[in-house]
Formats: C-alpha cells, sequence, structure tokens
C-alpha cells in the first residue's frame, strides 16, 4: 500500500524589497513554499504566550536558486546581453511582453552574499530542464536600488517570484526595525504540531527610502560650479505632461558630496532643491586645481527613514 505523503515544515524566504505599491509601504514579505503543498499554510504572530492568528497562504510561492552566476548589467533599460538558469519549486515561470515588464508583472528576487535582494523583471523564461529556466531580457536594479545591478552574484543565489503568492508580513512604517517571532504551518494542524516552522524577522526601511536622483550635471559659472539633478519619485511618478513628480516627503532635502579619486568625501553640501552651488575657493582648498570631472555622490534625505538610495556619478564639468 502507498504511504500516504504527511506535509513536513515548510521551507521560507523572508523578503525585504524597495517595492511600494500603494500607501502602505510593505516592508517585508514572506514565501512559504511546501511539497507537498496542505491546501493552506496558517501563520501565526507570537505574542508572550499567546498566538495570533495573522493570516492564511493559500498558494504556494515560487522559489528556488540560480544555477549559473549573474553578473553585473545596466539599469534604466533592458539587459540584453546576462542569461542565467534558476531550478525552481512551487510553480512555472513564463515569458511575457515588454509592456508586461514595464507594468512589473514578471519580477524575480535574487539575493546576493551581501543579503540584499535585487530585484529584477524578466521578459524571457524558456524551460530547459526539469523546472530550470533560462532567464533573460531583464530590467536591472528595480525599487530604487540600482547599484544592485553591479554586483556580481554568484551561482547558488536564492531567487523568490515576486508575486501574489508572497505574504505581507510587515506593514507601513510602525513595523520598521520590530522583531516578530511567527509560527507557520499546515492550517489543518495545531500550531503546536512539529510541522510548524517558528522563525523572527526585522523588516527594514528599504520600501520606504528615497529613490536615487538622476541626470547629474555641472557647469561652471563666474562663482564656481553649479551642480544640478532631477529627483525620483516612488508613487505617481509615471507622468508624462511634463510636470515635476510629487515630492513624496513632509519636506525637501538633499545631500551632495564631491569625492576624492579616492572615495573619500572631500565636501558636502546639504540643500533644499535640485542644485547646488560649488563655490571656487572651495574648489581650490579641497582639488588645488579647478577641475573638468567631478566625481559625485547624491541622495535625498527623508524625515522617516534618513539617506535615500545614492546617486554616484562622474560628471564633466561643461
Amino acid at each position: 500500500a502507498l504511504v500516504p505523503s504527511l506535509p513536513g515544515q515548510p521551507h521560507i524566504e523572508i523578503v525585504d524589497l524597495a517595492l511600494a505599491r500603494d500607501d502602505q509601504a510593505v516592508l517585508q514579505y514572506l514565501a512559504a513554499f511546501a511539497d507537498p503543498w496542505p491546501q493552506a499554510l496558517s501563520l501565526y504572530r507570537a505574542g508572550g504566550d499567546s498566538l495570533q492568528l495573522a493570516g492564511t497562504l493559500t498558494r504556494s510561492a515560487i522559489l528556488g536558486a540560480c544555477l549559473d552566476a549573474v553578473g553585473s548589467g545596466p539599469t534604466g533599460r533592458f539587459d540584453r546581453a546576462t542569461r542565467f538558469r534558476v531550478s525552481m519549486q512551487g510553480g512555472a515561470l513564463s515569458s511575457v511582453s515588454d509592456a508586461d515588464v514595464f507594468a512589473g508583472r514578471n519580477l524575480l528576487a535574487i539575493a546576493g552574499p551581501d543579503g540584499h535582494w535585487e530585484l529584477m523583471g524578466f521578459g524571457r523564461a524558456e524551460l530547459v530542464g526539469d523546472n530550470i529556466w533560462q532567464i533573460s531580457r531583464l530590467l536591472r536594479g528595480l525599487g530604487g536600488e540600482d547599484y544592485l545591478a553591479a554586483r556580481v552574484v554568484p551561482a547558488g543565489a536564492r531567487v523568490v517570484k515576486v508575486d501574489e503568492a508572497l505574504f505581507p508580513l510587515a506593514t507601513g512604517f510602525s513595523t520598521l526595525g520590530v522583531t516578530s517571532q511567527w509560527r507557520i504551518g499546515p492550517q489543518r494542524r495545531d500550531p503546536s504540531d512539529a510541522s510548524y516552522l517558528t522563525f523572527e524577522a526585522t523588516p527594514g526601511p528599504l520600501a520606504l527610502k528615497p529613490f536615487a536622483p538622476v541626470r547629474a550635471s555641472a557647469k561652471r559659472g563666474i562663482d564656481g560650479i553649479q551642480i544640478s539633478f532631477l529627483r525620483r519619485t516612488r508613487r505617481d511618478g509615471d507622468m508624462w505632461e511634463g510636470l515635476d513628480v510629487p515630492l513624496g516627503e513632509m519636506s525637501e532635502s538633499y545631500i551632495v558630496e564631491c569625492l576624492g579619486a579616492d572615495g573619500v568625501v572631500l565636501r558636502s553640501f546639504t540643500v533644499a532643491g535640485t542644485s547646488c552651488l560649488y563655490p571656487s575657493a572651495q574648489e581650490l582648498a579641497d582639488f588645488g586645481a579647478q577641475q573638468t570631472l567631478l566625481h559625485l555622490r547624491i541622495a535625498q534625505w527623508s524625515a522617516s527613514v534618513g539617506r535615500g538610495f545614492d546617486l554616484r556619478a562622474d560628471v564633466i564639468v561643461s
């Protein structure tokens, strides 16, 4: 007689993403997979000596690992050169149109050795083996984390498909930095059962951090170098009428840093707008001569979570 397969502890991934889809930003997601999938998983929050039901997961997350290293790639446009294979469990991957990629309907999160998850869109998923897909036509470093696209992630890196199967584990500013204890397991079993997994999680601020500015420029004038840039916003930024995008913060503030060749900060400015003057006297004090190229690091400041993501740019002084 066949022995029925009994559900064991689920496999989970806790994913912090710089992804804000509505006014209540999800700071942390839970991805869960079990084989066999027990129809549903119950998630309990532990508080003192009691457990409180926090939600029910009715869909298995699609998760797995990279079989190849994932090299660095460009941001702001399709990365057509990078290809890598992933082995996934819990469901299938599929190809979509470019429009769907731009709309965020085909997303993977890949964890690097530093523990940070690069969020990338993918347009092509070709089945090349048993639960193995080759991924290509990528949009890299989404969610404002452009710098993650510059990493090389080794083979074996964890991968999660970002879709509706992910459970919002922490939502809103009040959950930031608060460590919680959880238990998750088959809905039909008591939460004290051995098939339940205990874990804890502390959400970070990625989904609240301001995007890095873009399009830095530097123009020399009589008094010094005028440094200018454009800001970006997490919400309501897809406007085509030529209007400035919403600020998304209580007040407007930026940190503009001029770096030496060794990356050391030589001069820093805190400004309330998207430009600042680098006076000639300070330039001479910092470098000893007029510069034709500036190494800049620029970030928007948030009153709630502090420094946003950095723009790093080598800018020619015109």
